[in-house]
């Protein structure tokens, strides 16, 4: 790296494209760049999941009637699009229903740990929040009690936003969380 120049690969811009998402997300800043930014990572890291056989939950594994999949498909990015596209109808005004950029951000982090069988720090703590919050997501038992004693060893931090954030800026955490089995 020189004063004025990165040297990056897809993996690196989606990386740092998703750890700021995940930290402005917890930040509680702007859902419109928070969208932008995952939008883009996923984006990148779903067109070489494609090409390395990784699947996005919500592009590629939803159960969708396949009449209903362009609809679909349309749906799921009319955010990203909005944002990113002054062309059409600049009077526009677009509905952001913002939640659902937790699940873009989850489906980002799924898609780089099946790519690079590791995640980094803002990526790993998103995981164990996520399902935390929502437990009846995992169905495997072993995966469901590690994310546990790992918010255990956290105590408190996965509670609230601040702590998270305090989690994530401890430079006694790993900067990087290697997945061997997944």
């Amino acid at each position: 790296m020189s004063e004025d120049h990165l040297s990056l690969n897809k993996f690196d811009v989606a990386e740092r494209q998703l750890r700021e998402a995940i930290l402005l997300f917890f930040e509680r800043r702007d859902p419109v760049a928070i969208h932008a930014l995952v939008a883009a990572a996923h984006e990148v890291l779903h067109a070489i999941g494609k090409r390395r056989g990784v699947k996005s939950l919500l592009k590629d594994l939803m159960p969708i009637r396949p009449e209903k999949r362009e609809e679909w498909l349309k749906l799921l990015t009319e955010a990203q699009n909005f944002f990113k596209h002054g062309r059409t109808d600049p009077e526009a005004v677009f509905d952001f229903p913002y939640g659902v950029t937790k699940l873009w951000i989850l489906d980002a982090v799924e898609m780089l740990l099946a790519l690079r069988k590791s995640l980094p720090r803002e990526a790993f703590v998103f995981r164990i929040w996520a399902y935390l919050k929502n437990p009846d997501f995992l169905t495997d038992q072993q995966t469901r009690m590690m994310h546990q004693a790992i918010a255990a060893q956290m105590g408190s931090a996965i509670d609230s936003f601040e702590g998270i954030l305090a989690a994530l800026h401890d430079p006694r955490l790993p900067d990087r969380y290697p997945f061997g089995g997944a």
